[in-house]
């Protein structure tokens, strides 16, 4: 239990006692939004140094929950970050081969989908040599750019935080809800099920890669490895810099935002 917080309790909190407000304009933010969590990590000069992971309150809608813990935290409110960086998670997304612009981003969406839902903005993200088209709710954008000057802050999509490369590799990124799958081979796809059992197995060969809200005691983790005995959790690419006070952290749990 973390006394005198002073507001939402997170439920996992690490920031070093050499933490300063004071170096904030030092610092980079890294939010990530999450289906069933919301969690956020700073950067010194490249290494995390401070992470906070919150569930959604039952009591409140997604939203409802963001806004709060902008307004009472005592320097996730700051405005003068280094970077802002915020992670968003789709579950309705379609890979694009190549780079693709605003417009075009806009027009192959209609295409495949029809019209935009009021509430949603669509948004695409580099993924490799591919671009990722998403949908993005329009109250969290509208409050984050407000909250923040705009200019500071850099929007990506999960799964273009991958270390996507040659290799035959399949991610499955659980998100509390269901699961997320990206495979680089025989070319980039990536889509959302609410079943993993429901995923084609012919495609889930090579590495088989897991992270995210998924751990070896869970029903998923057994009945997945039983299944497809090369899956395994994804290890950390030795570049990413953790400062000490992360030396019993669950890399595969927090893969996507130690890879931001």
């Amino acid at each position: 239990m973390i006394e005198d917080i002073g507001y939402i309790e997170p439920v996992l909190l690490i920031k070093p006692e050499r933490f300063s407000i004071e170096n904030i304009e030092q610092y980079d933010l890294c939010i990530e939004i999450g289906a069933t969590y919301f969690r956020f990590a700073v950067k010194d000069k490249g290494t995390f140094i401070s992470l906070e992971d919150f569930q959604y309150p039952v009591n409140q809608t997604q939203n409802e929950f963001i806004k709060s813990i902008f307004n009472e935290h005592p320097y996730l409110s700051a405005r003068f970050w280094k970077t802002i960086k915020v992670i968003l998670h789709a579950t309705k997304k379609t890979v694009v081969p190549g780079e693709i612009d605003a417009e075009l981003a806009s027009k192959v969406w209609e295409t495949l989908y029809g019209t935009t839902d009021e509430d949603s903005t669509i948004l695409f993200s580099k993924i490799d040599q591919n671009s990722i088209i998403f949908q993005a709710n329009n109250e969290q954008l509208d409050f984050l750019f407000k909250f923040y000057n705009e200019k500071k802050i850099s929007i990506k999509l999960a799964e273009s935080l991958l270390p996507i490369n040659s290799e035959q590799e399949t991610y499955l990124l659980f998100d509390g809800k269901g699961c997320h799958i990206t495979y680089s081979k025989p070319q980039l796809n990536c889509y959302y099920t609410l079943d993993w059992k429901k995923i084609d197995k012919s495609k889930l060969i090579g590495n088989l890669l897991l992270i995210g809200e998924i751990t070896e005691y869970a029903t998923e983790f057994n009945q997945l490895t039983n299944q497809i005995n090369h899956a395994k959790k994804a290890l950390l690419k030795p570049n990413i810099r953790l400062s000490a006070d992360f030396s019993q952290i669950a890399g595969f749990r927090y893969f996507i935002i130690f890879n931001s």
